[in-house]
Order: structure tokens, then C-alpha cells, then sequence
């Protein structure tokens, strides 16, 4: 059996409490795991320091056979009242902790993990304490700023990344001594991308759809690096795989292996079926806006989502369909840029792969132009919506005025006044930073003379 360090359990364990509570299948909402969070609930994890091959699989649509792994460690996780834990005041701002102790080759150890489930999945640390033969070995890990591991949703080729210092805080007490505290602060980076979609079959032989996810994590302490990988299999209740390679480079296939650990989660067992994904999409540019049309092949969908790149930005998701829909038309675009588009079927389990992309631009010649000498006011829809951090909105003046922009709730309370300025006649861009904000629907309103007009934005 390979040895593993008190130190190392709380590493592990905080690697596999975070996930395990990230649940995930082909799309993953925070709506989707809360039950998962609730105080009593309880989870079942196997760690497998035996087996040295395992087939991992590759990118894209797999099926996974973990059916050969073997209980080597078992231990019980439990959600517990956070202002009930003894490290509550460590992490104020997290919402939720996990609970977990037992022994940990022969050291018994009690470890308490710390998140929160906003718009996306934080974590900021754990704390746990180890019986060695020398005595309470008591361990503190924390993120600066907050890992923010999970930005909801979950999908299958997301990609994200994190950089931050990571302080590991190791106190215990000399026997006839004092109590020695040593504090070690390294940075940390993280890259994690969702790139493969299928069937798990766990030991035992329960199936569920899964994500795939590779997770490369860097630590750089005193000019020295380190780095680990590791893939991980989730399903949308909890059951998770997690594989960690001999050599970082190997991600797909049969691969040696370190350890590999499993949660049998909640789900019962019954596998998804995938919609098909939609064909044929085309992009026909109108005067202020864009028509898309696709051929539904599924019959199982619950709707369809539309996705949108901005002039080769990032695709982001800006609406959904119902069922047997093949048609929508996307307003929020401007003229002289180049919208790339593209459409999956989903169901309240699962999503199919996307459709090929289509790209469409509205030009001068097919765009309505304002005539200045009308005299008329005007408002545009921001640009790139959804919102991540800037985004510009645009207006018209036909005169000199006195212009004010406000931001509003849904519920449409004023939140705050973006602009109130004298400005001159002609076309503008307002600049405006969403960040500190909530994601969700918002407002914003312009108001000049006796114009007034509001439009809608989405911040995700």
C-alpha cells in the first residue's frame, strides 16, 4: 500500500469533498446539487491505492469501465452546520462544510472543507486535525482570493482557469514544549477543461452519465514547481471517479496510476439518453437582427439551447427554446460585428453535441441607420450579452442633453446611477464594468430630455 502523509489526507480529501459536491452531467446547474449540500446529508467515498492501470478513455464520447477498482480506504463524508464547526471563523464567507473523520493509514483524522454555491462553486480552505503518535497535528488551508472552482454552467468543452497563493498553516506541540506553528504560502494555478461525455459503470455495476474533467494544478513555492494531475468522472448525483496519473502527461487510454478514488453518490443507476444533436443551421442577417433556423433530430428534448461567439470571443449562452422548436430570432446584436452561432438539444439530464457553427454579420447596407435630423433618441442593446465583465451600451443623441444612465434590478429597483452627464449630439459607447454583481437579469435605463427607454442584460 502507498503511504500517505496526514498532510496529504487533507489535500485529497479537500480535492474530493470540493468535487464530489460539484456534481456534474453534460449540464450542470447550482440548482442541480443543492439537495446535495443540505445538513445530514451523507456520502460514501473509496479510495483504491492498490490497481496500477486503469483505462481512462480520450476526448469526446466515451464509455468508462471502473468495475476493477478495489476498497483499499472507506470513509463517510457528512454536510454539517457551519456556524457549528470549530473552524467557522477561519472562513466567514463560506456557506457550507463537510465533515469528515476516520483513519487514514492508522491516523485518525478529522477533516472540515469549506464552500459556497453562488453563481458558481467557491472554495476557500479546509482545517483538520491529526492523532499522530507525537500528538494533535492541526492543519489550516486557505485561497487567496477564493478558488472559484465551478462556474455554473457546467459543459461539456468548458474551460477555465485559476491563479492565487495557497497558505497551509501547521501547528502542534512539542511533548514538554511549546506549540510550534509553521505557515508555508505558495502560488497556485489551475487549469481545468470538460472534454469528454459518456457512460460510467462504477464497482458494483451502477451506471451513469458522466463529464469528463482534467484538472492540472501548479504550485510554485521558493523557485520550485510542482505540478499534479488529475481526472475526474461525475455524474449528475454525486457519483464520481477521480484518477490520479503517475505521469502528468497521461490523460487518455490505459495509464499507471497513483491512486483513484469513487463516491457512490445518490443517483439510481439508470443512464440518460443523449439527444441528438440538431443539424442544418443557418444564419440570415436581418436589419436589427439575426434568424436562425436548425433541423431538430431528437425526439426526447426538453429544448434547445442558442450559444453565440462575439467577433471570436468565447461562446456564451444566450437563451433556450422548448421542445420540437427550430427557430429563434436573436435581437441584442449590433451592426459590424461578427456573430458566430451554434445549437444543442438538452434534457433535464443530459445535452447532445452541438451543431456545426454559422457565422453571420449585420452590415451598414442591411443595418436601420438613424437619421440624426429626425431628431430622435435612441438606446441600443449592450454588446457582448451575456455580460462577464465589460460590456459596452450604445445610444444616440440627435442634440446636446443632459444624459442619465441607470441600472436597475429585474424587479426594476435602482441600483445605481452609471452615468449623469452633459453630453453632445451624436452616436456614443458607454463602458461599463459589471463586476461586484450578481449574475442574472438586469436593467439598464436612459433617460434624456423627456426620452426615457430601458433594455435588458444578462450578467453570467
Amino acid at each position: 500500500m502507498r503511504n500517505f502523509t496526514p498532510i496529504k489526507f487533507v489535500l485529497l480529501f479537500v480535492g474530493i469533498t470540493f468535487f464530489l459536491q460539484s456534481q456534474s452531467q453534460i449540464s450542470l446547474t447550482a440548482a442541480d446539487f443543492e439537495s446535495m449540500l443540505e445538513t445530514g446529508t451523507e456520502m460514501t467515498t473509496y479510495l483504491d491505492t492498490s490497481s496500477t492501470q486503469i483505462n481512462i478513455g480520450s476526448e469526446g464520447q466515451n464509455t468508462w469501465d471502473f468495475t476493477g477498482l478495489t476498497v483499499s480506504i472507506e470513509y463517510e463524508s457528512e454536510n454539517q452546520q457551519k456556524a457549528n464547526s470549530p473552524y467557522d471563523s477561519e472562513f466567514p464567507d463560506a456557506e457550507y462544510v463537510s465533515f469528515h473523520e476516520g483513519n487514514f493509514d492508522t491516523v485518525f483524522v478529522s477533516t472540515w472543507s469549506y464552500i459556497s454555491i453562488t453563481g458558481d462553486l467557491i472554495s476557500y480552505g479546509a482545517a483538520s486535525v491529526a492523532n499522530t503518535s507525537n500528538g494533535d497535528v492541526e492543519t489550516v488551508i486557505k485561497y487567496e482570493p477564493a478558488w472559484v472552482e465551478y462556474q455554473f454552467p457546467v459543459t461539456y468543452q468548458d474551460e477555465k482557469t485559476y491563479s492565487g497563493t495557497q497558505s497551509l498553516k501547521t501547528s502542534f506541540a512539542i511533548p514538554g514544549g511549546d506549540d510550534v506553528t509553521n505557515t508555508i504560502e505558495q502560488d497556485v494555478s489551475f487549469a481545468q477543461k470538460v472534454d469528454g461525455y459518456g457512460v460510467m459503470t462504477l464497482p458494483g455495476g451502477k451506471q451513469v452519465n458522466a463529464l469528463r474533467i482534467v484538472e492540472v494544478t501548479t504550485f510554485l513555492s521558493n523557485g520550485i514547481e510542482t505540478s499534479s494531475t488529475v481526472i475526474k468522472f461525475i455524474s449528475k448525483t454525486g457519483e464520481i471517479v477521480s484518477v490520479t496519473p503517475v505521469n502528468n502527461n497521461e490523460t487518455s487510454g490505459i495509464i499507471t496510476i497513483s491512486s483513484a478514488s469513487w463516491t457512490e453518490g445518490t443517483g439510481g443507476g439508470n443512464v440518460v439518453e443523449t439527444p441528438d444533436a440538431p443539424s442544418d443551421l443557418s444564419a440570415t442577417a436581418g436589419t436589427e437582427d439575426v434568424d436562425l433556423m436548425w433541423t431538430d433530430n431528437s425526439d426526447n428534448e426538453t429544448g434547445f439551447y442558442i450559444e453565440r461567439s462575439d467577433d471570436g470571443g468565447d461562446f456564451m449562452l444566450i437563451d433556450s427554446t422548448g421542445a420540437n422548436v427550430a427557430t429563434y430570432t436573436d435581437t441584442s446584436v449590433m451592426v459590424n460585428v461578427e456573430y458566430t452561432y451554434r445549437i444543442s438539444a438538452y434534457t433535464s439530464e443530459t445535452m447532445s453535441d452541438y451543431s456545426t457553427t454559422m457565422s453571420v454579420t449585420i452590415t451598414a447596407t442591411n443595418a436601420f441607420v438613424v437619421d440624426n435630423s429626425e431628431n430622435v433618441f435612441s438606446l441600443g442593446q449592450n454588446y457582448p450579452n451575456p455580460v462577464s465583465s465589460n460590456t459596452i451600451i450604445p445610444f444616440q443623441l440627435p442634440q446636446n442633453s443632459q444624459v442619465s444612465i441607470s441600472l436597475l434590478s429585474v424587479e426594476g429597483k435602482l441600483l445605481k446611477v452609471l452615468l449623469n452627464k452633459e453630453m453632445a449630439k451624436g452616436e456614443h459607447k458607454f463602458n461599463f464594468n459589471a463586476e461586484g454583481l450578481e449574475n442574472g437579469i438586469y436593467f439598464y435605463r436612459l433617460r434624456s430630455n423627456n426620452f426615457v427607454e430601458s433594455k435588458s442584460m444578462l450578467i453570467k
